[in-house]
C-alpha cells in the first residue's frame, strides 16, 4: 500500500479484481475504494460529470456497508448507462445498531454506443470485505469485485 494519507488502488485477485481505499477516517477510505471502482469501470480518462445521483445505504457493519455502497453504484451506472466520475457530500454515521452512508455520485453518460471504456464490473462480493483501522491510524476499505 502506498504511504500517502489518502488514496486508492486495484489489485489482482484470482479471476476477480480487488479494490482498496485508504484515508484518515472510515468515510474517506470507503469513498477512495469507490474511486478505485470508478477507474476500473471507466478506464483512465475521467469524463466531465453531467449528472448527479443521490445514494443512501445502510448496513450492520462497515464491511457490509462497503459492499452495499459499491453494489448500489454498479447498479445505478448500469441502469442509467453512466460512468461514475467522483463523489461529493459524503456523510457516514450510526443508524440503529449499524451504519448509514449518504453521498452524491457524479457521473457522465457513456460515450458512443453505450459501451464502457473500462471493465464491466458485475458485483462487489461480501467475502473478505473489510473496513478497519491500521496501527498507524489510517483507515483501509477493501473489497473484491466480480469482473
Amino acid at each position: 500500500m502506498h504511504e500517502s494519507r489518502r488514496g486508492h488502488e486495484t489489485f489482482e485477485h484470482t479471476a476477480d479484481m480487488g479494490l482498496r481505499g485508504w484515508g484518515p477516517d472510515e468515510k474517506t477510505a470507503i469513498c477512495e475504494a469507490a474511486m478505485a471502482l470508478f477507474e476500473l469501470m471507466r478506464g483512465d480518462e475521467a469524463p466531465k460529470p453531467e449528472m448527479t445521483f443521490d445514494l443512501g445505504v445502510e448496513a450492520n457493519s462497515l464491511g457490509e456497508l462497503l459492499v452495499e455502497f459499491l453494489n448500489e453504484i454498479i447498479s445505478i451506472a448500469d441502469l442509467n448507462e453512466t460512468e461514475p466520475v467522483d463523489i461529493e457530500g459524503a456523510s457516514l454515521g450510526p443508524r440503529g445498531t449499524g451504519f448509514r452512508m449518504i453521498v452524491k455520485v457524479r457521473a457522465a453518460a457513456r460515450t458512443g454506443d453505450g459501451e464502457r471504456n473500462g471493465s464491466e464490473v458485475k458485483a462487489a462480493a461480501g467475502y473478505g470485505a473489510y473496513v478497519r483501522r491500521r496501527p498507524d491510524g489510517t483507515w483501509v476499505a477493501s473489497c473484491v469485485v466480480d469482473v
